[in-house]
């Protein structure tokens, strides 16, 4: 017989269990069953916070990591300038300020895309001088010769400016840039200042600064 309390397989004449000392009874013929806890439940569920803590850790990535950096900005404007793609650099200034200022000059989507069009030619033609100049193949490369973050009163008036077109203004930046553009036939390095502002998680192009492009 088997003890009840510890399972041990004892003499169908014993009384008392030689393992554990436990009374048997001798009722108790059948070899007792044992359950095994059963850890697919906490398993699942440690899984399961596992995903969620992931999932957590994108979301938070995303918000505090997402949106476009100054430096990206300065990035996709050199890169669209050179090639010129008005539509890309278009895109760099906020979009609420173009509407704003095309409404206060009284265009109209077609005066917009005439102002591009102008544009487009006019970096074209730069292109093109470029060829001539440097050779054709030539190839351009910049990097960051200055950074300065725009403070206290000066930062002030960038607001300021921007009220008017009801456009938030969190925090702007100076950058000077120097351009490499190295060809056949010459070599040359070309200084350049970006003012930037930043409204929510994206930097923009400061379209005060850019004044003479609209």
């Amino acid at each position: 017989m088997f003890c009840e309390r510890c399972g041990t397989q004892n003499p169908e004449t014993a009384k008392y269990c030689r393992n554990c000392g436990a009374e048997l009874k001798k009722s108790n013929n059948r070899k007792p069953t044992f359950t095994v806890p059963n850890h697919s439940t906490p398993k699942n569920i440690g899984m399961i916070a596992v995903i969620a803590a992931v999932l957590v850790v994108v979301l938070l990535g995303v918000g505090l990591f997402g949106g476009r950096s100054y430096k990206t900005t300065i990035k996709k404007y050199v890169k669209a300038s050179f090639a010129a793609d008005t539509e890309t650099i278009v895109k760099l200034f906020p979009d609420k300020v173009i509407k704003y200022a095309l409404e206060e000059s009284d265009y109209d989507v077609e005066d917009f895309q005439d102002l591009k069009y102008e544009l487009s030619e006019q970096l074209q033609d730069q292109m093109s001088t470029l060829d001539d100049y440097m050779g054709e193949g030539w190839k351009f490369s910049y990097e960051i010769t200055n950074d300065e973050k725009v403070e206290g009163d000066d930062l002030d008036d960038i607001k300021k400016g921007y009220e008017e077109a009801n456009f938030k203004i969190s925090a702007a930046r100076n950058v000077e840039i120097e351009i490499s553009i190295k060809g056949d036939k010459n070599e040359e390095t070309v200084p350049m200042e970006i003012a930037l502002i930043k409204s929510g998680r994206n930097w923009y192009l400061d379209a005060l600064n850019f004044a003479d492009i609209f």
